[in-house]
């Protein structure tokens, strides 16, 4: 028995609707001249229409519209944040890359939810305090946990340097800062006073001797 009434006059298949019977194909089956929502005509053979809508659906818009669906990406591949993100998803995931043994060989990861969702991630940083800013860019808060959310910022070098997981925290006077903080506060550069502390200075020699100056020639 057929799936499909004889009279489809005004019937819906999907997006068309049938308007009349216009002859008939080699195969015998009735061909209706069929109206798509778009506003194009189609010829449809009657057994290419069933009222469940598995079969022809359309006048072919609603596969183009599936193609361009499926071809559609965020547009933004070429940009610097894209750029970012490639460059965390391969330290934290590809073994042969060079930054590799210091984020993913250590445990460093991106979570799933970025590592696959460039517009996931890019949805997030771009609403953190000083996305766009000249000097910053993306920094981990605890250098020992992932790239995820809450554990991410927006941080210039100095911030970041200060965040590194090499850095030496100093205590003295009851201040506890690491050595970029102390160097900035009394005026050494950030080389002197780490080598001071390597070569067995005590603290407060390290932090307080002034920094020589060279002598004109």
């Amino acid at each position: 028995m057929s799936r499909t009434p004889k009279d489809l006059t005004d019937q819906r298949f999907g997006r068309l609707v049938a308007i009349r019977q216009v002859g008939s194909n080699s195969s015998k089956s009735r061909l209706w001249l069929c109206r798509c929502d778009c506003g194009n005509e189609k010829i449809v053979p009657a057994n290419q229409l069933y009222p469940d809508g598995k079969s022809t659906r359309s006048c072919g818009c609603l596969r183009s519209e599936s193609k361009r669906g499926k071809a559609k990406t965020h547009g933004k591949s070429r940009t610097p944040l894209h750029r970012v993100w490639l460059s965390i998803v391969r330290r934290c995931t590809t073994p042969s890359n060079t930054g590799y043994p210091n984020y993913g060989g250590r445990g460093i990861l991106i979570c799933d939810q970025w590592r696959h969702d460039f517009q996931a991630f890019y949805d997030h940083v771009t609403q953190l305090p000083d996305y766009g800013k000249k000097g910053y860019s993306i920094d981990r808060i605890n250098n020992d946990s992932n790239y995820e959310p809450g554990n991410v910022r927006w941080a210039t070098r100095t911030e970041q340097n200060r965040n590194t997981r090499r850095n030496v925290l100093i205590a003295l006077n009851g201040k506890t800062q690491c050595v970029q903080a102390w160097a900035e506060e009394v005026g050494i550069d950030p080389e002197t006073l780490m080598s001071r502390i390597k070569a067995g200075w005590d603290t407060r020699r390290a932090v307080c001797t002034p920094a020589r100056k060279m002598a004109k020639r």
